[in-house]
């Protein structure tokens, strides 16, 4: 008998982006309509191009739930404004392949360019409003109780109460042995595993979240079998570490839900969006800084003697080596086995290697990189030959960021873990966000990286 390949959860969370969509593309292409009104030197009919690729684009863009479930609104007002950057830009690159741009007024598009991202962060704040009154009722809501509370366990405890629109309320866990006063979870302990078919009959719990390191102890086989004569969901939450390795993901093969660890996401369609995003906008960048490049090159040749670029040996994608180019920043020394990474206030670098890395100028000839294949604008900053298989062996997990092509920036670098590693603990937080943003890779995730990186440029207090 052949298994759906879907849970009605699924299909209801989908529906739900798709009426986001709808919603915050009816709102962009009104907020354009309404300045071309008001604007009495534009005309709708030079706009009616410019509107229907905007309301399609605003769709696409903005068909995800995440933007009205979101608790932090700093993180909701971050991806409208990044998702509102790709939707304005595909309106222009629309009018410049189809010669209609031309006829549209600069003023409107300016002042549409600003005060959408306003309206559009006002809308989400008003539907999360809305969505907030509707899940908070008592008979929407749900309660949950864990069985075996482990650290991704933990982590969905943590975001359920801070996302009231999952309408799930977690209300404590089972567990064999008692947290101490040092290692208090987030939710209350409620007893030990046997403890628990007493509880979620007596208590009207409409979910259990089941720890699947624990799905063959004699207590959990005994709560299943009592479950199966009640109406209570059951989910299994695999560690995060489950078999010993960091980054394990539920996905589906041809209807069959499987859990896979270390999969890369740039497969099919996606390998290939993420290949002309990094041609675009590496070609878009040599060219307008052309200037910039020769005049590093220029001052670097200059400022001490030795080659213009520095070239080092780095893993790739599937761990192979390549070549990753960089403006020379430090003076040159005799060849050396041990690769040292760069200190604060290094006397090896000199005083325009100091102003490059401090800017990011020094790797700029990276885009070059981009260009052959090697590397990618966006995605896990390469590591020296020599870091990696230290690293590698005392950090699980390590190679796994290795399923992507290393990128010129980041989400680790962008959250403050770039420059010097001097601790095996800042490695592993960089690795953590390493393997964040492979299992959770999208174009507007790319984008919301590379505009973080802008900002950071001359104001990173780790570049040196």
């Amino acid at each position: 008998m052949k298994q759906p390949t879907g849970s009605s959860q699924s299909a209801q969370q989908h529906l739900l982006s798709l009426c986001t969509g709808l919603i915050f593309a009816a709102a962009i292409a009104l907020s354009l309509l309404l300045l071309v009104a008001l604007y009495d030197k534009a005309h709708v009919q030079e706009f009616a191009s410019a509107i229907f690729v905007s309301a399609l684009a605003g769709f696409v863009v903005f068909s995800r739930l995440d933007l009205v479930s979101w608790a932090d609104r700093i993180d909701i007002f971050t991806s409208i404004f990044t998702r509102w950057a790709v939707v304005y830009l595909l309106v222009i690159l629309s009018g410049y392949f189809s010669m209609s741009g031309e006829q549209l007024s600069r003023l409107v598009m300016l002042w549409w360019l600003f005060v959408t991202p306003f309206v559009l962060s006002l809308l989400a704040l008003g539907l999360q409003m809305i969505a907030i009154q509707v899940y908070s009722t008592g008979s929407r809501r749900r309660k949950a109780v864990f069985l075996r509370f482990h650290e991704a366990a933990g982590t969905l405890a943590k975001r359920m109460q801070y996302e009231p629109l999952l309408g799930v309320d977690p209300i404590g866990y089972f567990d064999s042995v008692a947290p101490t006063d040092d290692d208090a979870p987030p939710l209350p302990w409620l007893g030990n595993m046997t403890d628990a078919v007493l509880y979620v009959n007596s208590h009207k719990v409409d979910i259990v979240f089941l720890g699947l390191d624990m799905a063959e102890s004699p207590a959990v086989r005994e709560l299943m079998e009592a479950l199966q004569d009640s109406t209570v969901s059951i989910y299994f939450i695999p560690d995060s570490k489950l078999f010993g390795v960091p980054g394990v993901q539920v996905t589906e093969m041809v209807g069959v839900p499987l859990l896979v660890v270390a999969e890369t996401p740039f497969l099919g369609l996606s390998h290939g969006l993420k290949r002309l995003t990094d041609v675009v906008i590496s070609s878009i960048l040599l060219i307008a800084l052309a200037p910039v490049l020769c005049g590093v090159a220029v001052a670097v040749k200059i400022s001490s003697p030795g080659p213009i670029m520095f070239r080092q040996k780095r893993y790739g994608v599937g761990g192979k080596e390549i070549d990753v180019y960089k403006f020379r920043s430090m003076r040159m020394a005799a060849p050396s086995d041990q690769v040292k990474q760069a200190t604060q206030n290094d006397d090896r670098i000199t005083r325009v290697g100091r102003f490059i890395r401090k800017s990011s100028l020094d790797e700029l000839p990276q885009f070059f990189n981009v260009l052959q294949g090697s590397m990618s604008i966006v995605g896990p900053r390469p590591h020296a030959v020599q870091h990696n298989e230290l690293y590698r062996k005392l950090i699980p997990g390590y190679m796994l960021r290795h399923k992507v092509k290393p990128g010129i920036t980041g989400w680790a670098q962008v959250n403050g873990l770039r420059g010097e590693t001097e601790t095996v603990d800042k490695m592993r937080r960089r690795i953590q966000y390493d393997l964040v943003y492979i299992s959770h890779w999208s174009v507007s995730f790319d984008i919301r990286i590379i505009l973080r990186t802008a900002l950071l440029v001359f104001r990173d207090t780790n570049a040196y």
